[in-house]
């Protein structure tokens, strides 16, 4: 189902390939949230973001030209912020130190002014702790609310796989929750 925002979005890129650069501005108004909350939950770095933000606003405006369908922006722009946040974090790893917030795993960042509760900092710290690629997956469907048809448009992987990865998924995190309660 196509929502007003989906609608809107189909406008404005015609617009923006038209050459309207209002356009570009109004399509970052929209969609800058989503997607940079969607960054934050891959990376978990505030300190990064707005520069990880920035690339993938530049790929985006780049790409733009050739989005040859509009309704498509929307995983089209989750894949490019999933392959920044990935970039990030390949390059992290190769400078980490043994002493950075982000390896330790009982270090769960929230978001601005978020009050959690034990049972959310449980979820949180556990999440922080899964591989990246089921992470990724839980992030996508239950945080970005993302169909598992669009999960699958965004990774590039086959429908049934995102729901044998999801499934698989769930049960290590429900697993690893138990274990910790």
């Amino acid at each position: 189902m196509r929502t007003e925002r989906d609608i809107l979005t189909a406008y404005l890129i015609a617009d923006a390939q038209a050459g309207n650069v209002q356009a570009i501005n109004r399509l970052v108004r929209i969609w800058a949230t989503p997607l940079r909350t969607f960054v934050y939950r891959q990376t978990g770095s505030r300190e990064d973001l707005a520069d990880i933000m920035q690339d993938v606003w530049v790929a985006i405006s780049r790409g733009l030209p050739r989005l040859d369908d509009p309704a498509r922006f929307k995983h089209w722009a989750y894949r490019i912020a999933r392959n920044k946040s990935v970039d990030w974090i390949r390059k992290r790893q190769t400078s980490r130190t043994l002493f950075d917030e982000v390896d330790n795993p009982d270090h769960v960042p929230a978001e601005e002014g978020e009050d959690l509760s034990a049972a959310h900092v449980a979820l949180r710290r556990e999440l922080s702790r899964m591989p990246a690629e089921r992470r990724q997956l839980l992030v996508l469907f239950y945080l970005e609310e993302l169909s598992v048809s669009d999960i699958a448009r965004v990774l590039g992987i086959p429908e049934g796989t995102v729901k044998s990865r999801l499934f698989h998924a769930r049960q290590a995190l429900k697993r690893k929750l138990e274990e910790t309660s």
